[in-house]
């Protein structure tokens, strides 16, 4: 696999000659200077240009860095994107769009969102970077919920739980998958992760997304409930799962709370808990509740 210096070189050596390609600026985690990198790290790069028709009509430039062997083109007015992957484990995002488009975007007083965690550029032939602010590295920050939001998670996790038990009830394992590891885990259960993290980090952390850096931020005994939320296709094993998922909301969401001051629904967790364990308890054949 080629070193991050031989691919930078290859986009640069590329660019550098080409009229219509003012600027080239490396975004994302491979500018982050709080960001692990490893080899399946991609490179997101950007490219300035005079005009997008010699990049949009054809696809012969991608070839230029490697055999391409998946590619994904997404194409509006504005702008090009091109993800792409090579033969030897090497993925760049590649997303054009011109200097008049990027121009709005250098007038205002702000960098881009995903510019914020940095930016490099590594190629600026109209000294561009200098009408640029510095990364503040700060957009990406937990925010703090208000207490409207924090009540209406809770509730909708309490509620969306029930599908869960009637669906193992059933022996509906897809769907109570669905539920519990698509909706309930995504929608709730991470949010409320991401905000006690933030709270116990006074909102100045960047956690990354979809849990990735949850790992590194969390206590080891939460995170080690964290990895017992997931089951395999054994209806027993997802009841446990559920009421181990149940557990670690309870517990990071009466935490932020107490700590946000604000007024926990506790009697619905309560009932809701009771109601579950009386479905685990039911027999298959049940006809009354």
């Amino acid at each position: 696999m080629r070193t991050q210096e031989l691919v930078l070189n290859e986009i640069l050596a590329w660019a550098k000659y080409k009229e219509n390609i003012r600027a080239v600026v490396m975004t994302s985690s491979r500018a982050n200077p709080n960001a692990s990198i490893d080899i399946f790290s991609d490179y997101d790069i950007e490219l300035m240009v005079t005009g997008l028709n010699a990049f949009s009509k054809n696809e012969e430039w991608i070839c230029h860095f490697g055999k391409v062997i998946a590619n994904i083109k997404e194409i509006n007015r504005k702008s090009l994107t091109q993800l792409v992957l090579y033969s030897d484990g090497i993925r760049i995002d590649f997303q054009v769009y011109t200097v008049t488009e990027f121009n709005k975007t250098i007038l205002k007083s702000f960098l881009p969102t995903h510019w914020d965690i940095g930016y490099k550029f590594l190629l600026d032939k109209d000294e561009i970077a200098c009408k640029l602010p510095l990364p503040t590295n700060t957009l990406y920050n937990t925010s703090r919920p208000t207490e409207t939001e924090f009540i209406a998670l809770v509730k909708d996790f309490w509620w969306d739980v029930t599908y869960v038990a009637k669906s193992l009830w059933r022996d509906e394992i897809f769907y109570a998958k669905y539920m519990a590891e698509c909706l309930i885990h995504n929608n709730y259960l991470k949010k409320m992760i991401e905000w006690h993290i933030g709270s116990t980090s006074s909102w100045l952390v960047n956690i990354n997304k979809d849990g990735r850096w949850f790992k590194r931020y969390l206590d080891e005994e939460t995170w080690n409930q964290v990895e017992r939320i997931y089951s395999d296709n054994d209806i027993e094993h997802n009841w446990h799962a559920l009421f181990v998922t149940t557990s670690l909301f309870s517990k990071v969401a009466t935490e932020l709370a107490v700590q946000l001051n604000y007024e926990y629904p506790i009697l619905m967790e309560k009932d809701i808990l009771e109601y579950l364990k009386k479905i685990q308890r039911l027999e298959k054949n049940a006809t009354n509740f």
